[in-house]
């Protein structure tokens, strides 16, 4: 099998005591997530239901020179499979970036409706965050305005104090993709750590950080941590000063999917010294993508840029484009 470091036609970059290539292939088309509508969220659904489907966007990003992938819990089985698929077909070992969840109890802490509203009720002294919503694409697609119209409760201290990790059932969620060449995880895709910094619940954040880097080191990976509200959770869990590698959160040049604001986030970015891992990068086909990594690569000087692609055709045009932009300059 050949190392996947071979066949990457990106530069690497250094992150920790890892080199990885500074493009990995989103799953979020794998999962139904098209960032451009329900109709096009059926449309991936219905595609990448056989794993043939997903196999084959996968074999056209290594191909590419782009031999590394996301994978989601969620969709394990699936995923699992179209890896093997392409790694069969073309003998790359193919480097492993995985979604990992924060399993709570008594109860799941992520209601999006909840989440919402707490957020709003930490930004109320910013008149600019309301705005922002309601222009936002991805906030129209997912119907936050009207989702906040109904008037759903923040959470409460009280409740935050109330809950606690769910230690074997988090580390049966990091051995998920046991078998695949697994090198970072991303915690917290769940938004947990956006809620924690919110409500600024420094105890259960620093737990979360300690039980995810025992169970890194005893299965052999490292850490970054996730965020789809970074300018607040960037900067308060920076101030915390905890062993990960870097962040996984929304940059664009439309400001797509960026919280509080656009603004906020890259003033967050650029007050830190950890790497950043760049998701929605495209702002899911709003930008295109000469233009968004142009952008993020030499503007923003964002280390890795996660990309989500919906067929062989979105692959190449995105990852061609990708590579002219990184051999341009730094």
């Amino acid at each position: 099998m050949i190392d996947f470091s071979e066949s990457c036609k990106v530069p690497l970059i250094k992150i920790g005591s890892m080199e990885i290539p500074r493009v990995i292939l989103g799953s979020s088309p794998f999962l139904g997530d098209s960032v451009q509508g329900h109709e096009k969220d059926r449309e991936y659904k219905r595609r990448f239901s056989d794993p043939r489907n997903i196999a084959d966007v996968i074999i056209s990003a290594i191909r590419l020179g782009i031999p590394a992938v996301c994978v989601d819990a969620v969709e394990r089985e699936k995923l699992t499979k179209a890896i093997k698929m392409a790694e069969e077909k073309t003998g790359v070992n193919t480097l492993v970036f995985q979604h990992a969840y924060v399993p709570l109890k008594p109860k799941p802490m992520t209601e999006i409706s909840r989440v919402l509203a707490t957020f709003m009720q930490v930004m109320a002294n910013v008149p600019t965050v309301k705005e922002w919503l309601n222009k936002d694409p991805y906030s129209l697609m997912r119907s936050f305005p009207e989702i906040l119209k109904t008037a759903p409760q923040p959470y409460t201290e009280k409740e935050i104090d109330k809950i606690e990790i769910d230690h074997e059932k988090f580390k049966a969620l990091l051995k998920e993709f046991e078998g695949l060449n697994v090198a970072l995880v991303s915690i917290s895709y769940d938004s947990v750590l956006d809620l924690l910094s919110m409500m600024e619940s420094i105890n259960l954040t620093k737990e979360i950080f300690k039980e995810a880097k025992n169970l890194a080191e005893e299965l052999g990976f490292s850490l970054i941590a996730t965020s789809h509200f970074g300018g607040i959770t960037i900067p308060a869990i920076d101030r915390l000063s905890l062993d990960f590698l870097g962040y996984l959160t929304p940059v664009n040049k439309l400001g797509a999917a960026m919280y509080p604001t656009s603004e906020i986030v890259l003033e967050a970015i650029k007050n830190i010294n950890k790497p950043v891992f760049a998701m929605k990068p495209l702002a899911g086909g709003r930008v295109r993508p000469e233009e968004a990594f142009e952008y993020l690569f030499h503007e923003i000087k964002i280390s890795v840029a996660v990309v989500g692609v919906g067929s062989v055709k979105e692959a190449s045009e995105s990852f061609l484009a990708a590579r002219r932009i990184l051999s341009d300059g730094n």
